[in-house]
């Protein structure tokens, strides 16, 4: 009877105190902290990493409330990165807002990495990954590579237009993901784009990566320190619990 009656304490008692760890606000607040600053980290060693990857588009972390928890989220930051001049005649970079268009194995996506060469059958695609880019009326085919683009993205060839870049824009950016940060596609196919206006295009340039490597340097103490901080005190927390409930363990 005694031991039946331990054993069923021991189990309300580890029942509680999981509960308690559940529900404990100190507990809460040291794991959001540390999943919050481990992603953290991650985005600084990615963006750290990417730092010369032309196109390539920073992430960075912020947190928000869904119901009763709050989450971590990743996002793009879409500042243009600087000019770079390389005077290839099939290098381009969008001034001001909007993507170049191409056509990838998983649908139509977006991309800042202007840098696009030709095929052997003519075809313009990327630079990385040999993409399509599209134009008005789908792929775009150049007989040579000495052709000149007007501001708009215009195709000229002997003075004829042959073709145009589509340019394309969202009217809200926070909906794109990528799985590089150079190529990006909408996470929802019901997400607004449009053509975009107010841009030009400069031809014999591409765009660098926005990554501020100092910007990210100067983050790195702060973020490890909390980041461990917050370990230390989700280690305490649950030590304590334990402690609890071996000593009501029926032994």
């Amino acid at each position: 009877m005694n031991k039946i009656f331990y054993i069923t304490f021991f189990y309300l008692l580890c029942f509680s105190v999981v509960s308690a760890a559940i529900t404990d606000p100190a507990l809460k607040h040291a794991i959001f902290g540390m999943n919050y600053y481990e992603k953290a980290y991650e985005s600084i060693m990615t963006n750290s990493v990417h730092s010369n990857t032309p196109g390539y588009k920073a992430t960075g972390i912020t947190s928000q409330k869904n119901g009763r928890l709050r989450e971590t989220i990743v996002f793009y930051r879409f500042i243009q990165g600087t000019p770079i001049k390389s005077g290839g005649s099939l290098d381009f970079m969008i001034e001001g807002k909007g993507f170049f268009v191409v056509q990838c194995p998983w649908g139509q996506s977006y991309t800042r990495d202007g840098r696009f060469t030709l095929d052997q059958n003519g075809k313009l695609i990327t630079l990385t990954g040999h993409f399509p880019v599209l134009g008005e009326s789908g792929e775009i085919y150049l007989t040579n590579h000495n052709i000149s683009v007007t501001e708009k993205g215009v195709f000229v060839l002997r003075g004829e237009s042959v073709d145009f870049l589509r340019i394309e824009d969202f009217e809200d950016t926070t909906a794109l993901k990528s799985f590089n940060g150079t190529i990006f596609y909408p996470q929802d196919e019901n997400i607004a784009i449009r053509p975009a206006t107010n841009y030009i295009i400069k031809q014999g340039y591409y765009e660098s990566s926005n990554v501020n490597m100092i910007g990210q340097l100067s983050k790195f103490p702060e973020v490890k320190n909390v980041y461990d901080a917050n370990t230390k005190s989700a280690k305490m927390i649950l030590k304590s619990l334990s402690a609890g409930l071996q000593m009501g363990s029926p032994d």
